[in-house]
């Protein structure tokens, strides 16, 4: 009997684990939507006619040359692709390409703590400051700006935001009106709205706060916060971030992927509406996208963040009244600039604003809230010079911003730039931003210089650099402004990796850093991964990249896993010549003061062998400067590979191309009013759309229990069948030294089940999943 139950509690924990295992498989299958983007070849009228042709309902223009088309008859989520329709409209001579629309998860880049009522970040209560009294005093206030808010809504009544607001700009992407309001009170304050009253709030009104542009009129872009869960498209994105773009000078962004969801971003229509909104929007100056760099601190990489790392956006981070990185700050070689944005650790020092309701909220930190206070003090300066490109305020930034001094983890550039890994060129100034953008002349034309694709294939062992040269020699891109590095790389361990770029002068650039945060196992993706560390050097010289395969832990093991380098690429983006600066006062400084946290302590020993310190020191094995020569008996170049990656394309998938960008897996929303200070996001769907998914392990557990309870009733009945002395079936007693062998006869008429029971082992190979980000330039 015991042996029964062990074997039916083992079958039933099979099935608990294949339940787990299908709800994985479940939660990062694409859900596809109504709503397809087609491209047509011809005007907004063609368009209409082939949607009202083919049974669809024309919605709107996208970005460029999509449209948007819904069909009613087609679920709304589904796990399904509608290849009938897909391939239907394609067959039109009109249509050049037809997406259907998959939901995304994204989420506001926000951290909530215990509440505080002081402006301190604005009223001069700490040094160095912003700025902005000072622009205050010159007159600065962001009068005959106009700022859209992208977030999860904004209380329209709000006595502190109605002046500013307009709401005839204003639109609900969520619910298709024009009311950008919450449909119901948040549970822990409106997101938007504390963002739109760092902005625009009315000054010396008595409610409230003053916004650093309280001139300023700002418009609401609801796209977070419907029943789906905050799951957005690809088209809804391009249409907010396009939103009325001849009249938005700014948009402002607290948003992204979730914290810790690695290597995702824009797709392609969001793509081409940041470019659109560049090259069109403010009649040609273009459009000013300003974006959290996120919270996900020593254990992130904003690099991972197609939003963030965008040559076309401003990536804002938070920074510390002493001078240094906030706790949740991450790694982040695109990053801009950075503002005051609350410390966890410090009680007093936490952002306050307006909320829902029309009351006051405090208590805030979180990039969520630098990103406002920058967009405000961008529009200052476009008050100064409504002529600055989108281009000429970030150089603004570049050339403006505050450096702390005695601070570690600050280096010079070749240029003379000082820059920090983690906080940008320093925190924002907008008194010298508007002093500087009076007499402001715009930047040169922007050159790019592309190295050509390197496809030679270079095994990585574990815990070992590799050290790759390449000469550039750009004849017209002679100053930098952004460097793209793409590369294709294969291993067993993504979250391991790191890569560092040097160029020619000499300054290193961290463009990816391991990520604790970091899950996925076998894996092959394409990356642009973007540094704005060296900007105004000379592209021209040797640049290398330096790739650290590190090790991993399987199954509580820590093995040594080797990577595969399949190709890279370098694309500069800078000017032929340099940019004429305008007088101003000079870039100021932190006061001197000493530091007050204890740096990380520098390793420069090799940990000895069997060592299970998950981060390696960075002592290197000897470097790879030179391709090995054939023969060569050093182990990178003479061991015998693995077998390549490859990239599988998704089941059903109708993309004619192999290498088309896979959406981004969706994760779980934290839950809210987390006070952890490291947003993480699981795996899985929560959404009511898609609970029909979550059900399948459920209901397999269920039917693994059943089957579990009819395999020990049939034990049990068969236990009771079994044969015994003087029974009811006639079967003779016996006694004495006849026992034994009448016990064998018996014995012999009883079925005996022959060979091995146990159940077999399976194992499920690995499915490969390839995150692609941007096609390589041929």
């Amino acid at each position: 009997m015991h042996r029964s139950v062990l074997k039916s509690l083992y079958i039933l924990f099979l099935f608990y684990n294949y339940g787990l295992h299908c709800k994985k498989i479940i939660s990062e299958t694409n859900i596809y939507t109504n709503d397809f983007a087609v491209a047509i070849d011809g005007t907004e009228d063609d368009a209409k006619r082939v949607a009202e042709k083919d049974g669809f309902i024309y919605i709107r223009k996208i970005v460029s040359n999509y449209y948007l088309f819904r069909k009613t008859s087609v679920s709304k989520m589904s796990s399904n692709e509608d290849l009938d329709d897909v391939w239907k409209l394609r067959e039109k001579s009109e249509v050049i390409d037809v997406r259907q629309q998959i939901g995304r998860r994204r989420v506001l880049k926000k951290m909530e703590d215990s509440q505080w009522e002081k402006m301190w970040f604005l009223n001069g209560a700490v040094t160095p400051t912003t700025g902005v009294l000072r622009a205050w005093e010159k007159g600065y206030n962001g009068s005959g700006i106009h700022i859209a808010v992208v977030d999860d809504g904004i209380d329209q009544s709000h006595p502190d935001l109605s002046e500013n607001m307009l709401t005839s700009m204003s639109y609900d992407y969520v619910d298709g009106d024009d009311d950008v309001s919450p449909q119901k009170a948040p549970e822990h304050g409106s997101h938007g709205t504390i963002c739109a009253g760092l902005i625009a709030a009315v000054k010396s009104n008595g409610n409230c706060i003053a916004g650093i542009a309280h001139k300023a009129k700002f418009a609401g872009i609801r796209i977070i916060g419907g029943e789906d869960n905050d799951a957005i498209t690809d088209a809804t994105e391009a249409i907010a971030l396009g939103h009325r773009k001849e009249t938005i000078d700014i948009y402002s962004n607290s948003w992204g992927v979730p914290d810790g969801a690695f290597f995702k971003g824009p797709d392609h229509l969001a793509q081409l509406a940041l470019i659109d909104g560049v090259e069109k929007g403010r009649n040609g100056l273009g459009a000013i996208y300003v974006f959290a760099a996120g919270n996900g601190g020593l254990e992130d990489n904003c690099n991972g963040d197609g939003y963030v790392n965008s040559i076309y956006t401003i990536a804002i981070t938070g920074i510390s009244t002493d001078g240094s990185p906030v706790e949740y700050n991450e790694h982040c070689a695109p990053a801009m600039a950075a503002v005051y944005s609350g410390d966890t650790g410090v009680t007093e020092q936490k952002i306050v604003s307006t909320d829902f309701g029309g009351t006051c909220t405090t208590g805030w930190v979180g990039t969520s809230f630098a990103t406002p206070q920058a967009s405000a003090m961008i529009a200052l300066a476009l008050q100064a010079n409504p002529l600055l490109t989108w281009r000429d305020v970030q150089h603004l930034i570049v050339h403006t911003a505050q450096v702390p001094q005695g601070r570690s983890g600050w280096k010079t550039n070749g240029a003379g730039y000082r820059v920090s890994d983690r906080l940008g060129f320093g925190l924002m100034d907008a008194d010298a931003m508007v002093t500087r953008a009076v007499n402001w002349k715009t930047v040169p034309e922007q050159k790019v210089c592309t190295m050509p694709k390197k496809y030679r294939e270079i095994y990585i062992e574990a815990r070992t650099h590799a050290i790759l040269p390449y000469t550039m020699n750009c004849s017209q891109t002679r100053y930098l402004e952004h460097v793209l590095l793409k590369v294709d790389y294969s291993t067993l361990s993504r979250g391991e990796i790191s890569i560092t770029l040097t160029s020619p002068s000499g300054t290193k650039s961290k463009m990816l850093t391991s990520r604790e945060l970091e899950n996925d196992w076998e894996v092959r993706w394409n990356w642009t991964y973007m540094s704005v560390q060296f900007w105004g050097e000379n592209p021209n010289g040797v640049w290398k990249m330096d790739v650290y395969q590190g090790g991993s832990y399987m199954d509580g093991i820590y093995r040594k896993t080797k990577g595969l380098l399949n190709a890279w690429q370098l694309v500069f983006h800078g000017t032929t010549t340099l940019q004429e600066l305008p007088p101003g006062k000079p870039t100021p400084d932190f006061t001197e003061m000493p530091p007050t946290r204890t740096p990380y302590p520098k390793l420069t020993t090799k940990p000895s062998r069997g060592a299970t310190d998950r981060h390696p020191t960075r002592t290197p094995y000897p470097r790879l400067t030179t391709w090995p020569s054939r023969g060569s008996t050093y182990r990178l170049s003479t061991r015998t590979p693995y077998p390549r990656f490859t990239t599988r394309p998704s089941r059903g998938s109708t993309d004619r191309s192999s290498t088309r960008t896979p959406y981004p897996r969706w994760t779980t929303r934290p839950s809210r009013g987390s006070t952890q200070r490291t947003t993480t996001s699981s795996r899985g769907l929560t959404d009511k759309s898609t609970f029909s998914l979550y059900i399948y392990g459920p209901v397999l557990g269920v039917l693994g229990f059943i089957i579990v309870v009819i395999v020990i009733t049939i034990q049990i009945r068969r236990n009771r069948r079994l044969p015994k002395a003087g029974n009811s079936r006639g079967l003779p007693t016996v006694t004495g030294s006849t026992a034994m062998n009448t016990q064998t006869q018996l014995h012999t008429g009883v079925p005996h089940r022959v060979g091995n029971t146990n159940p077999t082992y399976a194992s499920n190979q690995t499915r490969m999943m390839g995150v692609v980000n941007e096609g390589f330039a041929s």
